[in-house]
């Protein structure tokens, strides 16, 4: 990593459901492996199988621990049952590694870590990844949610509108974005390229993300742009729908979907520009790796997140939510005005000055020598 100058090494243990394909996923590789990459003791916790490979790297002086405890069951029975083993190896995991602080990704985790590390004197530092004020966790997860913000030792959300939902928990809520440097686009890309100028996005295939929109917001300037295809790159649980909705709307030849892909970033590069469609959206990801590529973006106004990093008009548009109509104008604005197009992307490229992993590092490193010294206080 980046961090050459001194300091005292922490020992870090970091909770998460999973390492599989997500954004989440995907900021956790990227901060264990900047931490690791300075020699710093990681140690990684999921619900997986012991042995089960991430889907992004992990550097091999990251401790990962996979406790074989995935699904919760039917039932409140075998759910209370499920977490309960969980909250037992996890507070077994955290008295063998003695961490200075327990990074907890996602509400039910940060649940899980606030009664595992009961009695121990930890730094628990609950991480909110999505947006809570149109996202809620419900149920007994609500109640127990609530409980968890309330009793961590902080809390860290991505954007002001979750900090401004969050504040109900706790006066401190401290913001930090998620590390963005410009993706490598030198290695292989994992996804076919469409041999026309394609608009590209980027995300998981699932009803909030939004997919759906941003088909109809094409379908009504398909006719106009005859030489442009749409690109969708990742995978989910809404890919047929989608496949039947191009179709149906006579765009089976130009919409293309690509699956999910751990590089897409030589042939998203390559796009006359990005739009996120999310209906809601924690920090996104996918838009601020867009941006870092110099691509001119387009995200909706019900992403919180986007409205953090685009200044609209300067490095970006931002449109109303559900309204294909004017994604559709957004998008015709941009195919249609190379000069605008060119002038967002340059000013999108700008984005990793801001979120620069040595800054991100350091927001994280002052908040856990921070709880780290509020504990010892608690201690003396």
């Amino acid at each position: 990593m980046t961090g050459a100058q001194s300091h005292n090494k922490l020992n870090i243990l970091f909770l998460i459901s999973d390492m599989q394909g997500g954004g989440a996923q995907r900021v956790a590789s990227l901060l264990c492996n900047a931490w690791a990459g300075r020699g710093d003791m990681v140690t990684i916790v999921t619900y997986e199988p012991e042995g089960t490979q991430p889907f992004y790297p992990l550097s091999e002086n990251i401790d990962v621990i996979g406790m074989d405890l995935q699904g919760n069951g039917s039932g409140v029975g075998k759910a209370l049952i499920s977490n309960s083993k969980r909250v037992l190896r996890i507070s077994k995991i955290i008295k063998d590694t003695k961490p200075d602080a327990i990074l907890c990704f996602g509400y039910d985790v940060s649940v899980l870590g606030v009664l595992s590390a009961m009695g121990l004197h930890k730094n628990v530092i609950a991480c909110e990844r999505s947006d809570p004020s149109v996202y809620p966790a419900a149920g007994i997860w609500k109640k127990l949610r609530d409980y968890a913000y309330r009793h961590v030792d902080q809390l860290v959300v991505q954007t002001p509108a979750a900090q401004e939902y969050c504040h109900q928990f706790r006066p401190a809520v401290d913001i930090i974005p998620n590390p963005v440097s410009r993706p490598d686009t030198t290695s292989p890309a994992d996804i076919k390229k469409p041999d026309r100028r394609f608009i590209a996005s980027l995300g998981r295939l699932s009803h909030e993300k939004g997919h759906d929109i941003l088909i109809e917001a094409f379908a009504n300037i398909a006719g106009t742009h005859k030489d442009t295809d749409l690109l969708l790159i990742g995978g989910g649980p809404c890919l047929e729908f989608y496949e039947k909705k191009a179709a149906s709307l006579g765009l089976k030849e130009r919409i293309h979907f690509t699956g999910q892909s751990k590089n897409p970033f030589p042939v998203l590069e390559q796009a006359e520009l990005f739009v996120l469609p999310s209906r809601f959206e924690g920090f996104p990801n996918a838009l601020a790796e867009a941006m870092a590529l110099g691509l001119p973006c387009i995200a909706t106004g019900g992403a919180a997140g986007a409205k953090a990093l685009i200044d609209y008009g300067r490095n970006g548009l931002i449109v109303p939510g559900e309204d294909p109509k004017a994604m559709a104008e957004a998008m015709d604005s941009l195919l249609s005005d190379k000069d605008f197009a060119q002038k967002l992307g340059a000013g999108a490229a700008k984005i990793t000055e801001y979120l620069d992993m040595d800054k991100v590092i350091a927001m994280w490193d002052s908040l856990i020598k921070t709880g780290d010294e509020d504990n010892v206080e608690q201690r003396a």
